[in-house]
Formats: structure tokens, sequence, C-alpha cells
């Protein structure tokens, strides 16, 4: 199960702490410890933030609706929670103006 999880990570491969080349990668250690924890999670992502990701119009409907890439929906539903809840805990900008940046930066970013 890990290393089919392990296969569609682009920053955490497995390691104990994070790889020095990730730090100087803009957001790196947040996409790498998102990974880490999705993985660690077996790729379960807490009904809350599956809820909050809904809420706040990242699922993979709202994402259709928006014209949004489809190289988004490629990332696993759950990881994205990882990835947004993450943001958030960085972030100190309301939910809505969070959910903007996620789509516009943080996602694109994240895809490279």
């Amino acid at each position: 199960m890990k290393k089919n999880l392990l296969s569609k990570c682009r920053y955490y491969k497995g390691e104990a702490s994070l790889p020095s080349e990730l730090v100087s990668v803009k957001r790196g250690m947040l996409y790498w410890k998102a990974e880490k924890k999705w993985v660690e999670s077996d790729g379960c992502a807490p009904h809350e933030s599956i809820l909050f990701m809904v809420e706040c119009g990242l699922s993979d409907e709202h994402l259709l609706l928006a014209g949004k890439p489809s190289e988004f929906l490629k990332i696993p539903l759950s990881l994205r929670a990882f990835l947004f809840e993450a943001f958030c805990h960085y972030s100190d900008s309301e939910p809505g103006d969070s959910a903007r940046y996620f789509l516009e930066s943080v996602l694109p970013g994240y895809l490279g």
C-alpha cells in the first residue's frame, strides 16, 4: 500500500527528514510534509478535512465546473486535502481567500 502511495508523491520518497534539496524549493517543505502525512495515514484524510475542502469549493465537481486544469484532478482528493490543510495551517488568511490562492498558486506550484 505505501509503495503505491509513494508512487503518487512528487516530493516525499519515504525519507525520515526533509531532503536538503527541497529546502530551496518554493513550498518544498509544505509539499513534503503533506505527502509524508498522507502516506503515513495510508492515503486516508480525516473526514473533517475533506468536508472543509468541499465547503471551500475544492471538490472535484467544483474544480470541473470552474474549468480548472484536469491535472488538479489527478492529485487524489485525500492528498489534496492534506495539501490544503498544510497550506491553511501556515496561512493566516480567511478560508475563501486560502482556497483561491491554493487553486491559483499552491496547486500549480505543486504540479511544477
